[in-house]
Protein backbone atom coordinates (compact mmCIF):
# COMPACT_ATOMS: atom_id res chain seq x y z
CA UNK A 1 0.00 0.00 0.00
CA UNK A 2 1.29 3.25 -1.05
CA UNK A 3 -0.31 6.56 1.21
CA UNK A 4 0.37 9.88 -0.51
CA UNK A 5 -0.75 13.21 -1.01
CA UNK A 6 -0.52 15.26 -4.14
CA UNK A 7 -0.78 12.04 -6.78
CA UNK A 8 0.89 12.18 -9.78
CA UNK A 9 -1.00 13.43 -12.62
CA UNK A 10 -0.61 9.85 -14.01
CA UNK A 11 -2.64 8.49 -10.97
CA UNK A 12 -4.89 10.52 -11.22
CA UNK A 13 -5.34 9.45 -14.28
CA UNK A 14 -5.70 5.80 -13.57
CA UNK A 15 -7.73 6.53 -10.33
CA UNK A 16 -10.20 8.51 -12.43
CA UNK A 17 -10.26 5.54 -14.83
CA UNK A 18 -11.59 2.86 -12.27
CA UNK A 19 -14.12 5.52 -10.76
CA UNK A 20 -15.34 5.37 -14.24
CA UNK A 21 -15.14 2.01 -14.82
CA UNK A 22 -16.70 0.60 -11.57
CA UNK A 23 -19.76 3.44 -11.46
CA UNK A 24 -20.92 4.23 -15.33
CA UNK A 25 -23.90 5.94 -14.15
CA UNK A 26 -22.17 8.63 -12.39
CA UNK A 27 -18.59 8.89 -14.50
CA UNK A 28 -16.78 12.35 -14.19
CA UNK A 29 -14.16 14.63 -15.98
CA UNK A 30 -10.12 14.35 -14.48
CA UNK A 31 -11.08 18.42 -13.41
CA UNK A 32 -14.09 17.30 -11.37
CA UNK A 33 -12.70 14.30 -10.53
CA UNK A 34 -9.32 16.02 -8.81
CA UNK A 35 -11.40 18.93 -7.29
CA UNK A 36 -14.23 17.48 -5.97
CA UNK A 37 -11.91 14.63 -3.93
CA UNK A 38 -10.02 17.14 -2.52
CA UNK A 39 -6.54 14.98 -4.08
CA UNK A 40 -4.81 18.44 -4.41
CA UNK A 41 -5.95 20.24 -1.20
CA UNK A 42 -4.86 17.75 1.48
CA UNK A 43 -6.84 14.65 1.05
CA UNK A 44 -4.89 11.27 1.96
CA UNK A 45 -4.38 8.57 -0.62
CA UNK A 46 -4.24 5.46 -0.24
CA UNK A 47 -2.80 3.34 -3.41
CA UNK A 48 -3.22 -0.62 -3.94
CA UNK A 49 -0.83 -1.47 -6.28
CA UNK A 50 0.68 -4.23 -8.28
CA UNK A 51 3.27 -5.08 -11.05
CA UNK A 52 3.30 -0.75 -11.44
CA UNK A 53 -0.63 -0.61 -11.82
CA UNK A 54 -3.03 0.73 -9.56
CA UNK A 55 -5.07 -2.72 -8.39
CA UNK A 56 -7.87 0.25 -5.95
CA UNK A 57 -8.05 3.27 -4.41
CA UNK A 58 -9.16 5.15 -1.08
CA UNK A 59 -9.45 8.49 -0.37
CA UNK A 60 -9.44 9.98 2.92
CA UNK A 61 -10.46 13.72 4.19
CA UNK A 62 -10.31 14.55 8.03
CA UNK A 63 -12.40 11.77 9.30
CA UNK A 64 -14.13 11.10 6.06
CA UNK A 65 -13.55 8.12 3.62
CA UNK A 66 -14.45 10.07 0.34
CA UNK A 67 -14.12 7.35 -1.66
CA UNK A 68 -13.21 3.57 -1.90
CA UNK A 69 -12.85 1.66 -5.45
CA UNK A 70 -11.35 -1.10 -6.85
CA UNK A 71 -11.42 -2.71 -9.88
CA UNK A 72 -13.77 -4.76 -10.74
CA UNK A 73 -12.26 -7.61 -12.28
CA UNK A 74 -10.12 -7.69 -8.96
CA UNK A 75 -12.73 -7.73 -6.86
CA UNK A 76 -13.08 -10.37 -3.99
CA UNK A 77 -9.54 -10.90 -3.68
CA UNK A 78 -9.61 -8.76 0.17
CA UNK A 79 -7.93 -5.37 -1.95
CA UNK A 80 -10.80 -3.03 -0.54
CA UNK A 81 -10.82 -4.53 3.23
CA UNK A 82 -7.12 -4.11 2.77
CA UNK A 83 -7.45 -0.20 1.74
CA UNK A 84 -10.43 0.28 4.34
CA UNK A 85 -7.91 -0.78 7.55
CA UNK A 86 -5.55 1.66 6.22
CA UNK A 87 -7.87 4.52 6.01
CA UNK A 88 -9.60 3.75 9.17
CA UNK A 89 -5.87 3.90 11.02
CA UNK A 90 -5.14 7.23 9.11
CA UNK A 91 -8.43 8.62 10.56
CA UNK A 92 -8.05 7.03 14.19
CA UNK A 93 -4.37 8.41 14.44
CA UNK A 94 -5.38 11.68 13.63
CA UNK A 95 -7.71 11.82 16.33
CA UNK A 96 -11.50 11.54 15.32
CA UNK A 97 -13.83 9.21 16.80
CA UNK A 98 -16.09 8.17 13.76
CA UNK A 99 -15.68 7.52 10.09
CA UNK A 100 -18.06 9.51 7.74
CA UNK A 101 -18.65 7.50 4.37
CA UNK A 102 -18.97 10.31 1.59
CA UNK A 103 -18.95 13.74 2.20
CA UNK A 104 -17.70 16.21 3.94
CA UNK A 105 -18.47 19.93 3.64
CA UNK A 106 -18.74 20.24 0.48
CA UNK A 107 -16.37 18.05 -0.49
CA UNK A 108 -17.53 15.00 -2.61
CA UNK A 109 -17.83 13.18 -5.18
CA UNK A 110 -20.48 11.08 -4.17
CA UNK A 111 -22.23 12.15 -1.20
CA UNK A 112 -22.92 8.56 0.28
CA UNK A 113 -22.11 4.81 -0.80
CA UNK A 114 -23.98 4.30 -5.08
CA UNK A 115 -25.96 1.87 -5.00
CA UNK A 116 -26.41 -0.32 -7.87
CA UNK A 117 -27.43 -3.89 -9.41
CA UNK A 118 -23.91 -4.72 -9.64
CA UNK A 119 -23.12 -4.95 -6.30
CA UNK A 120 -24.42 -4.71 -2.67
CA UNK A 121 -21.99 -2.11 -1.19
CA UNK A 122 -24.26 -1.19 1.98
CA UNK A 123 -23.62 -4.85 2.98
CA UNK A 124 -20.35 -4.84 2.36
CA UNK A 125 -19.67 -1.88 4.82
CA UNK A 126 -22.19 -2.76 7.39
CA UNK A 127 -20.48 -6.23 7.92
CA UNK A 128 -17.35 -3.86 8.69
CA UNK A 129 -19.25 -2.43 11.12
CA UNK A 130 -20.81 0.95 9.69
CA UNK A 131 -24.31 2.25 10.42
CA UNK A 132 -27.04 3.20 8.42
CA UNK A 133 -27.88 6.59 9.20
CA UNK A 134 -29.72 7.75 5.95
CA UNK A 135 -30.66 7.14 2.34
CA UNK A 136 -30.11 10.38 -0.32
CA UNK A 137 -30.46 10.83 -4.18
CA UNK A 138 -29.63 12.31 -6.97
CA UNK A 139 -32.30 13.26 -9.54
CA UNK A 140 -32.41 14.90 -13.31
CA UNK A 141 -35.01 16.44 -15.00
CA UNK A 142 -35.12 15.80 -18.83
CA UNK A 143 -36.06 19.00 -20.95
CA UNK A 144 -37.36 16.88 -23.56
CA UNK A 145 -39.69 15.38 -21.01
CA UNK A 146 -40.84 18.35 -18.87
CA UNK A 147 -40.69 21.50 -20.57
CA UNK A 148 -43.22 22.97 -18.49
CA UNK A 149 -41.59 25.18 -15.82
CA UNK A 150 -44.41 28.12 -15.25
CA UNK A 151 -45.59 28.96 -12.14
CA UNK A 152 -47.87 31.39 -10.36
CA UNK A 153 -46.33 34.61 -9.04
CA UNK A 154 -46.63 34.84 -5.64
CA UNK A 155 -48.82 37.41 -4.26
CA UNK A 156 -46.58 39.80 -2.61
CA UNK A 157 -43.43 38.29 -4.04
CA UNK A 158 -41.14 38.79 -7.10
CA UNK A 159 -38.54 35.92 -8.04
CA UNK A 160 -35.82 37.24 -10.04
CA UNK A 161 -31.88 37.21 -10.78
CA UNK A 162 -29.76 38.08 -7.88
CA UNK A 163 -27.98 41.58 -7.94
CA UNK A 164 -24.56 40.58 -8.34
CA UNK A 165 -23.12 44.04 -8.18
CA UNK A 166 -25.30 44.77 -4.98
CA UNK A 167 -23.02 43.67 -1.91
CA UNK A 168 -25.77 43.88 0.43
CA UNK A 169 -28.14 41.95 -1.69
CA UNK A 170 -25.39 39.40 -1.89
CA UNK A 171 -24.71 39.31 1.78
CA UNK A 172 -28.50 38.84 2.74
CA UNK A 173 -28.68 35.84 0.40
CA UNK A 174 -26.07 34.25 1.76
CA UNK A 175 -27.33 34.73 5.36
CA UNK A 176 -30.49 33.82 4.14
CA UNK A 177 -29.40 30.36 2.92
CA UNK A 178 -26.84 30.01 6.47
CA UNK A 179 -30.13 30.54 7.98
CA UNK A 180 -31.91 27.68 7.21
CA UNK A 181 -28.59 25.51 6.77
CA UNK A 182 -25.55 26.15 8.41
CA UNK A 183 -22.69 26.33 6.08
CA UNK A 184 -24.77 27.07 2.46
CA UNK A 185 -23.94 30.67 3.27
CA UNK A 186 -20.46 30.39 2.11
CA UNK A 187 -21.50 28.93 -1.09
CA UNK A 188 -23.12 32.33 -2.72
CA UNK A 189 -19.69 33.74 -2.76
CA UNK A 190 -17.72 35.00 -4.95
CA UNK A 191 -20.77 37.64 -5.50
CA UNK A 192 -20.35 36.48 -9.53
CA UNK A 193 -22.14 33.22 -9.01
CA UNK A 194 -25.12 33.02 -10.46
CA UNK A 195 -28.32 33.40 -8.10
CA UNK A 196 -32.00 33.94 -7.99
CA UNK A 197 -34.02 35.60 -4.82
CA UNK A 198 -37.69 35.77 -3.91
CA UNK A 199 -38.28 39.27 -2.33
CA UNK A 200 -40.90 39.97 -0.05
CA UNK A 201 -42.22 43.27 -2.25
CA UNK A 202 -43.81 45.08 0.90
CA UNK A 203 -40.23 44.97 3.47
CA UNK A 204 -37.68 44.41 0.49
CA UNK A 205 -36.77 41.45 2.41
CA UNK A 206 -34.89 38.05 0.92
CA UNK A 207 -37.54 35.70 1.97
CA UNK A 208 -35.63 32.54 -0.40
CA UNK A 209 -32.92 32.33 -2.45
CA UNK A 210 -31.43 29.72 -4.72
CA UNK A 211 -27.90 28.92 -6.72
CA UNK A 212 -28.29 28.59 -10.42
CA UNK A 213 -25.50 26.61 -12.69
CA UNK A 214 -25.77 26.82 -16.73
CA UNK A 215 -22.53 27.10 -17.42
CA UNK A 216 -20.26 24.58 -15.23
CA UNK A 217 -20.02 20.76 -15.92
CA UNK A 218 -21.88 18.96 -14.35
CA UNK A 219 -20.84 16.57 -11.46
CA UNK A 220 -20.97 14.09 -13.70
CA UNK A 221 -20.22 15.76 -17.22
CA UNK A 222 -19.48 11.95 -18.81
CA UNK A 223 -22.84 10.74 -17.68
CA UNK A 224 -24.96 13.61 -17.31
CA UNK A 225 -23.79 15.98 -20.54
CA UNK A 226 -25.13 19.13 -21.10
CA UNK A 227 -27.20 19.82 -17.46
CA UNK A 228 -27.46 22.46 -15.69
CA UNK A 229 -28.02 22.24 -11.75
CA UNK A 230 -28.80 24.12 -8.74
CA UNK A 231 -28.42 24.05 -5.11
CA UNK A 232 -28.50 25.71 -1.37
CA UNK A 233 -31.95 26.13 -2.01
CA UNK A 234 -33.24 28.24 1.09
CA UNK A 235 -36.78 29.80 2.70
CA UNK A 236 -36.45 31.70 5.57
CA UNK A 237 -39.35 29.80 7.82
CA UNK A 238 -41.64 32.51 8.33
CA UNK A 239 -42.09 32.59 4.46
CA UNK A 240 -42.62 28.65 3.96
CA UNK A 241 -45.59 26.69 2.66
CA UNK A 242 -46.48 29.62 0.34
CA UNK A 243 -44.77 27.78 -2.65
CA UNK A 244 -41.72 29.76 -3.02
CA UNK A 245 -39.14 27.26 -2.98
CA UNK A 246 -41.00 25.34 -6.12
CA UNK A 247 -40.90 29.37 -7.79
CA UNK A 248 -37.46 29.41 -7.15
CA UNK A 249 -36.97 25.76 -8.72
CA UNK A 250 -39.24 26.64 -11.90
CA UNK A 251 -37.23 29.85 -12.29
CA UNK A 252 -33.74 27.76 -12.18
CA UNK A 253 -35.07 25.29 -14.44
CA UNK A 254 -36.47 28.25 -17.32
CA UNK A 255 -33.19 29.62 -17.11
CA UNK A 256 -31.32 26.45 -17.95
CA UNK A 257 -33.64 25.51 -20.62
CA UNK A 258 -33.19 28.96 -22.09
CA UNK A 259 -29.39 28.77 -22.11
CA UNK A 260 -29.66 24.97 -24.32
CA UNK A 261 -28.81 22.68 -21.76
CA UNK A 262 -31.37 19.23 -22.23
CA UNK A 263 -32.21 19.12 -18.35
CA UNK A 264 -31.51 19.42 -14.88
CA UNK A 265 -29.22 18.05 -12.20
CA UNK A 266 -29.97 17.81 -8.06
CA UNK A 267 -27.45 16.48 -6.17
CA UNK A 268 -27.59 14.99 -3.02
CA UNK A 269 -31.48 15.32 -1.90
CA UNK A 270 -33.75 13.32 0.52
CA UNK A 271 -36.67 15.27 -1.38
CA UNK A 272 -37.45 12.65 -4.04
CA UNK A 273 -41.91 13.10 -3.64
CA UNK A 274 -41.29 17.17 -4.01
CA UNK A 275 -39.14 17.12 -6.50
CA UNK A 276 -40.81 14.76 -8.56
CA UNK A 277 -43.61 17.29 -8.57
CA UNK A 278 -41.51 19.12 -11.15
CA UNK A 279 -40.57 16.15 -13.72
CA UNK A 280 -37.74 15.08 -11.98
CA UNK A 281 -36.51 11.12 -11.67
CA UNK A 282 -33.91 9.19 -9.25
CA UNK A 283 -30.95 9.01 -11.17
CA UNK A 284 -28.48 7.31 -8.27
CA UNK A 285 -29.36 6.53 -4.76
CA UNK A 286 -26.92 6.58 -2.01
CA UNK A 287 -26.41 4.83 1.40
CA UNK A 288 -25.23 7.37 3.73
CA UNK A 289 -23.54 5.51 6.99
CA UNK A 290 -20.66 5.69 9.54
CA UNK A 291 -18.71 3.99 12.07
CA UNK A 292 -17.57 4.87 15.93
CA UNK A 293 -14.13 4.27 16.18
Amino acid sequence: MKICQNPSQEECQEMLSIYNSCFEHIQTTEKIFIERLALHRGAQVILAQKDFSISGFCVVYQDVLLMLCVREELRGRGIGSQLLAEAENLIRKAGWKKIVLGSKSGTYLTPGVPMDSKSNASAWFEKRGYCYQWTSYDMTVDFSETDHFDFELIEGFLIRSRQQDDTAEVLSSAACAENVVQGWGEFYFPAERPAAVAIELSSGKIAGTILIDTDSECLYEKSLPQMGSFACIAVSEEFRNRGIGHALCCFAMQRMKKAGLRGCFIGYTYLEDWYGKMGAKKQTEYWMGEKRI
